[in-house]
């Protein structure tokens, strides 16, 4: 029982991880996209 507690708690862990460098990628890429539109 205790074990599928902390299987759960570290795969949640890591999908949390996984989202929010999925953010930082889509944020940046956001950004790259914004500055490559800008009439330089």
């Amino acid at each position: 029982m205790v074990w599928g507690v902390i299987g759960i708690y570290s795969c949640r862990r890591s999908l949390a991880s996984l989202s929010i460098v999925q953010g930082r990628w889509i944020k940046g890429l956001d950004q790259l996209g914004l500055k490559l539109e800008e009439p330089s």
